[in-house]
């Protein structure tokens, strides 16, 4: 920050300082470019007095010490900022502010916070829903149509950076609250949760786009019809996930270099077509481009079909033209009587798919509804475990489950607890290597909104 990189050591010898004491309880990781991205109180909130104050000395030369511990490889955790368009100030907070805990990379998704008697604290997941989370995005000036309640797992190591105090428990909004501490809730700092109850909040559209397809260079000259695909945007690419389509052509020769795998196709052989018309002749084939990674028995990189022409004008060189073709996969899961199971297209939870089988783009993101249907105020549903299998049959050898006891398995699946009796959550689509169907089996059961035992937990 201070352009002095090469260590130094923590000290007070300087004595105490004058004047007001803005930061308290600092954590940083090291990586941070300014000490304002670092996770603390907040701005004047502090216990502590002048005999406490701290300082620093800089190596201004000299080896920089050899880190020890492994690197750090996750985005720090820091308070992110609103979207109101206020500039950060050293300032007091009120009571009932709230701020989000997250990934330095990322805005508006992480843990919730409020502000209370001096000090930040976290709040607990009872009763916590949809409804809240768009109470606390839109305090923070984020759009409380896309708010969800809960996040991808991928933000959870953020959870050691929140405040260990909980201050609100059994929260309840109707949604139209503006503030957080507007809505019904029990008394501050009155709580039976523990930190592993914490709350999150997305309050931004999440990703919903499947990976792009692979569109390679095309080059047709020397009576080859040469496709290149990057390396460079598939680091798992090799020659043996390149073939013609229709058959295992020797004619057709492969490269590799640093940045491309390139198969060549002769115009005459190979299965290449040849059409003509009035101002073109016309050479096209389709290339098989396979899956290249796996994750166990689960891949979430699609087979393409990417078809290559060269159309050749009977007055001029070389025209070229690309357009590649995706398989799709396959999501279904079978209705209970009690319990419905929905499929949506958007994280939002209010498009539902009005037709199956669901045909999906392999890596497209799947978003799924758990509803008790027959409930009263005093019911809560709880879903501790949702797996996929190649068939019908929840108990299939082949199987790959997405949690188990409220714990993720999936690395990309997200949760969302819309409200006591709704359980939401997403993922990226896969399939099982050698099927192209996928089928969704949950265990869900029913409690009464007042049950806490380990059985009834809803925490995440």
């Amino acid at each position: 920050m201070l352009g002095l990189n090469n260590g130094g050591e923590v000290t007070d010898q300087f004595g105490s300082g004058t004047g007001p004491i803005w930061m308290d309880n600092l954590r940083c990781d090291g990586s941070e470019a300014n000490i304002t991205q670092c996770v603390f109180n907040g701005w004047g909130v502090t216990d502590c007095t002048h005999a406490e104050d701290i300082g620093v000395i800089c190596a201004a030369s000299g080896v920089t010490p050899t880190p020890t511990g492994p690197p750090t490889t996750l985005p720090p955790a820091t308070v992110q900022p609103n979207n109101c368009g206020t500039a950060t100030t050293p300032g007091t907070p009120t009571n009932g502010d709230v701020r989000i805990i997250g990934p330095s990379n990322l805005r508006g998704i992480g843990f919730v916070e409020v502000y209370y008697n001096g000090q930040w604290g976290a709040v607990c997941d009872d009763f916590w829903g949809t409804n809240n989370a768009k109470v606390v995005c839109g305090q923070l000036c984020f759009d409380p149509n896309v708010a969800r309640a809960g996040a991808q797992v991928e933000v959870n190591y953020v959870r050691e950076n929140v405040s260990s105090n909980i201050f609100l428990d059994d929260v309840r909004c109707a949604g139209t609250e503006t503030r957080l501490n507007q809505c019904n809730a029990s008394a501050w700092n009155v709580t039976d949760c523990n930190r592993n109850e914490i709350v999150s909040v997305s309050c931004v559209q999440l990703d919903e786009s499947a990976p792009d397809p692979p569109v390679p260079v095309l080059e047709c000259d020397n009576g080859l019809l040469s496709a290149s695909f990057s390396r460079l945007e598939n680091t798992d690419l090799e020659e043996k996930h390149i073939n013609v389509f229709s058959e295992a052509c020797a004619d057709a020769t492969k490269t590799t270099d640093p940045n491309y795998v390139i198969i060549r196709i002769p115009f005459d052989k190979c299965s290449t077509n040849t059409a003509t018309n009035s101002t073109h002749i016309i050479y096209s084939n389709t290339i098989r481009y396979d899956y290249t990674s796996f994750e166990g028995s689960i891949t979430r990189v699609n087979t393409y079909r990417v078809e290559v022409s060269c159309e050749f004008p009977r007055t001029i060189d070389t025209d070229r033209g690309v357009r590649p073709l995706t398989e799709t996969v396959t999501q279904r899961s079978p209705g209970q009587y009690i319990i419905s199971m929905t499929f949506f297209r958007n994280n939002s939870f209010n498009v539902p798919v009005d037709s199956y089988p669901v045909n999906l783009t392999l890596g497209e993101w799947l978003n799924v509804a758990l509803t008790l249907e027959a409930i009263d105020e005093n019911l809560k549903l709880v879903v501790p475990n949702c797996t996929a299998t190649p068939s019908t049959n929840a108990d299939d050898n082949v199987n790959y489950p997405l949690f188990e006891e409220r714990c993720a398995n999936d690395p990309t699946l997200a949760f969302f607890p819309l409200n006591i009796t709704a359980f939401g959550y997403r993922f990226q689509t896969f399939k099982f290597v050698q099927f192209d169907t996928l089928f969704i089996h949950c265990g869900a059961f029913v409690c009464l909104a007042t049950e806490k035992d380990s059985q009834c937990d809803r925490s995440l």
